[in-house]
C-alpha cells in the first residue's frame, strides 16, 4: 500500500512521481526541498541531507507535528538564511 507521494509536474503533466510505501519500513518518510529529489543537492544549500539526518535522528517512534517542526524544520542547515517561511501541516 501507499501512504504518500511527491509529484513533480509542470503545467501540463506529471514529470516524476515518488511514492511512500507502507511495504518498505526502512523508508518511513520522504524529504522534499527546493531541489529535485533525483538530483544532487547543491553544496552551498544542502537542506536535504540535513533534513534526512534530523529525521533519522528523531526516529519514527517520536514522529509528531511538534517534533518535526522543532527537530527537523528548525534544525541547522534546514532552517537557513534563505528560509522565509516554515510550516508543518497535518
Amino acid at each position: 500500500g501507499t501512504e504518500g507521494v511527491v509529484i513533480t509536474r509542470d503545467q501540463l503533466s506529471s514529470y516524476r512521481v515518488w511514492w511512500l510505501s507502507v511495504d518498505n519500513y526502512l523508508q518511513w518518510y520522504l524529504v522534499e526541498t527546493n531541489y529535485d529529489w533525483w538530483t544532487p543537492a547543491p553544496t552551498q544549500d544542502d537542506r536535504r541531507d540535513a533534513a534526512i539526518a534530523a529525521m533519522d535522528s528523531m526516529s519514527q517512534s517520536n514522529l509528531n507535528v511538534m517534533n518535526v517542526y522543532h527537530q527537523v524544520m528548525s534544525a541547522d542547515l534546514v532552517l537557513n538564511n534563505g528560509t522565509i517561511f516554515t510550516t508543518v501541516m497535518s
